[in-house]
C-alpha cells in the first residue's frame, strides 16, 4: 500500500469516527454580532395616584417584530419619568408627560435644554437608557461578552410624581460570519422588565436594607429574558447564553464621569430575575452572551469500534492482495 492510500484510509476512519485532521478544525471560529432595539413606545405603565407619566426619547429607528406583543411600534434608547422634588427651583412641579410620549428632552442628560429648569434632570427626573452593542466573539469562549447596558439614574423624585411600574424591550440580535455574509440568523428578543419604586421610609426593604439608608428600587425580569437561543449560521448551528452581570463601575452619561455601579441582585428576592438600584446612585446592568456549536449527531460507541475494525480489515485485505 502507497503512503498516500494509507493516508486516504487513515483520514476516511477519522471522519467515520468524528475526529478533526483538518487545520480549521483547531482554529478559532469567530462570528459578529449585532442587535438592534430598545424601550418599546405604547408598553409603558406607571402608578395613577400622581402626576405625569413615562415619555421616551431617543428614537432607534427599529420597530417590534410582528412576532411581539407590540408589533410594529417604534422602540427608543431612553425613557424618564418625574416631577420636581423640594429641593429643586420647581417643587413638585415641571412633571414628566403622560405615559408613552415622547420627551422634548433626554431625561438622562437634559440635552437639548432650552426651556428646562435650572439642575434639570437632577431632581426632576428617573431614567433608564439602554444601549446595544455590536461586534464579534468567539465560538466556545467561556467568557460572555457584553451585547446590550441597562442603566437606571435613580434620581430622587417629587413625592407626588407617578412612577414607572411596567416596560417592554424589544430587539434584534443577529449571528453572522465574521465578515457578515448574509448567511446568519436573528432572534426577535421581547423582554418585559416590572419596576418598584420603593419608599424610602418603606420597612422593611422589600430588596434589603442598604446601607445608605435608603430602600433600594428593584427591577424584575421576565423569566424567559435569559433562556438559550438556537441560531443557524452558514448551515451550522450554534447555542447562545445569556448572563446578567454588574460592572465596578459605571459611566454618568450627563458628565462623563466614572462612578460606582450602584446596581446588585437583591438579597431576599429571587436572584435569578430581579436586580436592586441604590437611591440616588446611577446603576448598570450587562447582558452578556456566549456561543457554542451545537453537536451534530455521531454514531454510538458501540457502532464506532465495529466501524474502527471494519476499516482496519479493509486496509489489511487490500494490503495483502498487493502482496
Amino acid at each position: 500500500m502507497t503512503q498516500r492510500q494509507g493516508w486516504k484510509l487513515v483520514a476516511a476512519g477519522a471522519v467515520a469516527l468524528g475526529l478533526a485532521l483538518s487545520p480549521m478544525a483547531a482554529m478559532a471560529l469567530t462570528l459578529s454580532f449585532t442587535q438592534v432595539g430598545g424601550f418599546t413606545q405604547g408598553s409603558a405603565l406607571s402608578t395613577s395616584t400622581g402626576n405625569g407619566g413615562v415619555e421616551f426619547f431617543g428614537a432607534t429607528g427599529f420597530n417590534a417584530d410582528p412576532s411581539s406583543p407590540n408589533a410594529g411600534q417604534a422602540t427608543f434608547g431612553q425613557i424618564g419619568w418625574g416631577c420636581g422634588n423640594s429641593s429643586t427651583t420647581v417643587p413638585q412641579g415641571f412633571c414628566a408627560g403622560a405615559n408613552n410620549t415622547i420627551a422634548p428632552r433626554s431625561p438622562v442628560t437634559g440635552q437639548p435644554i432650552a426651556g428646562a429648569p435650572t439642575g434639570f434632570p437632577l431632581g426632576f427626573r428617573s431614567a433608564l437608557d439602554l444601549d446595544v452593542f455590536s461586534g464579534t466573539l468567539t465560538v466556545g469562549d467561556p467568557n460572555f461578552t457584553p451585547i446590550s447596558s441597562l442603566q437606571h439614574y435613580n434620581r430622587i423624585i417629587g413625592q407626588t410624581s407617578n412612577s414607572l411600574t411596567r416596560i417592554d424591550i424589544d430587539t434584534l440580535l443577529t449571528l453572522d460570519t465574521d465578515p457578515p455574509s448574509g448567511g446568519g440568523s436573528s432572534d426577535p428578543g421581547f423582554t418585559r422588565l416590572s419596576f418598584n419604586e420603593t419608599l424610602n421610609a418603606a420597612n422593611p426593604c422589600p430588596g434589603g436594607d442598604p446601607a445608605t439608608g435608603h430602600c433600594e428600587d428593584i427591577f424584575t425580569f421576565d423569566s424567559v429574558t435569559l433562556a438559550p437561543v438556537i441560531f443557524t449560521v452558514d448551515g451550522v448551528k450554534y447555542k447562545a447564553e445569556f448572563n446578567l452581570s454588574f460592572p465596578l463601575t459605571t459611566i454618568d452619561e450627563r458628565t462623563g464621569n466614572t462612578v460606582g455601579n450602584g446596581a446588585s441582585l437583591c438579597p431576599a428576592l429571587d436572584p435569578t430575575s430581579n436586580v436592586c438600584t441604590a437611591e440616588n446612585a446611577i446603576s448598570e446592568v450587562i447582558i452578556g452572551m456566549r456561543v457554542s456549536l451545537v453537536p451534530t449527531t455521531v454514531p454510538a460507541p458501540a457502532s464506532l469500534l465495529l466501524l474502527g475494525l471494519g476499516l482496519s480489515g479493509m486496509g489489511v485485505a487490500g494490503w495483502l492482495r498487493r502482496k
